[in-house]
Formats: C-alpha cells, structure tokens, sequence
C-alpha cells in the first residue's frame, strides 16, 4: 500500500473517530430555571396537569409523552405536592423538541492534503495540518412550566438542553426521566415549607 494511500485512510478515520468520540461522550442535559420572584411559592399544595398538555397535543409519541408526564408527577410528589385531577394550586406543562445541527470542528490531520502529494518519498513534513470537518448532531430540549391554576400565569420555568446520542435515542425511558428529574434538581419550593 503507498503512503498517500494510507495516509488518506489513516486521515479519514481520524476525522471519523474524532466525530464518534464526541457523539459518544455527549455530556448530560444542562438545566436552568427561572421564576416569578414576587410568587409565595408556600401556598401551592397539589398540582395537576395543564389541558391540553403540550405533549399530548402537538403530535408527540405517546411514549415520549407518558414517559415524561409520569417524570413530572413523580417529581412533584417527591417534594411533597399532591396530585389532584382538577382545583390543582399549580399546572405542569410539558413540551419538547429535536433539531438537527451542524458544528464546525478543526482537527489535526494524520494526512497531508492531496495537493501536498508531490513531497511522497522524498521528504516529510511536519504533521502539522489541520482540517474543517462539519459534524451533525442531534440536540434535545425538554421545557417543564408550572402555572398557577387561578391566576393562569407562568410562575417557574424549567429547560434542559443536551446532546442526543443514538444510544440515548435507544434508551429513551430512562433519558427523558434524567433530564426531567435534572430540570426538577433547579425547583428549590416545597409545599407549605
């Protein structure tokens, strides 16, 4: 094998792992919060689910869906809200969405430039190229909102935004939980307390 040939197949993989390696390694879902500083937060006791819920409305699959909503409930009962059907203090509102984007990487590259082949097997360089490799990811984002029931006004707000990996995508369940219970980590309020 010539070494312009293995240097363009060593060259190829690089860039191939170097993308591998960082769609495995995607880092879990960032959360942040907001609120309505002037809310006593105290007075809330039971919360329910907003109609029509977000999810359940805008063409969600229905695991996607139930996986969350039961994330969201499980989550207000841990901290100590009881879940009522309807008279709810608080609403929980769930939406969430998928988009493809594109990054822009330099990596350092195991192969010279094809242009550069006229040196082969006379004189080596100094390995010091570098290439632009655009790499597509999947980024997920995943909004919780309670609402005061009476006053039908957004008073917490909740965001995950991460990296979505293919095995994140097969393991969804147990994903969608994470993040919620991550968005849930930033609600600092428990009923009466």
């Amino acid at each position: 094998m010539s070494n312009l040939i293995r240097n363009l197949i060593l060259g190829v993989a690089a860039l191939f792992l170097a993308d591998f390696a960082v769609a495995a390694s995607a880092p879990p879902p960032e959360a942040t919060a907001s609120y309505d500083h002037s809310v006593d937060f105290k007075a809330y006791r039971t919360f329910g689910f907003f109609q029509p819920l977000t999810i359940d409305s805008a063409g969600f699959d229905p695991v996607v869906a139930k996986t969350m909503k039961a994330a969201a409930k499980a989550e207000m009962e841990k901290r100590g809200y009881v879940y009522a059907e309807t008279g709810a203090d608080l609403l929980v509102n769930l939406n969430g969405k998928l988009a493809k984007l594109l990054e822009m990487k330099e990596v350092d590259s195991v192969a010279p430039p094809v242009y550069f082949t006229y040196r082969q097997g006379y004189y080596t360089d100094w390995n010091g190229h570098t290439e632009s490799a655009l790499a597509e990811y999947t980024e997920g984002t995943i909004n919780v909102d309670l609402i005061e029931a009476k006053g039908k006004r957004l008073v917490w707000e909740g965001v995950a935004i991460g990296r979505v990996t293919k095995k994140q995508k097969r393991n969804r369940e147990a994903v969608l939980k994470a993040a919620v219970a991550e968005i849930f980590s930033k609600y600092q309020f428990r009923p009466g307390g």
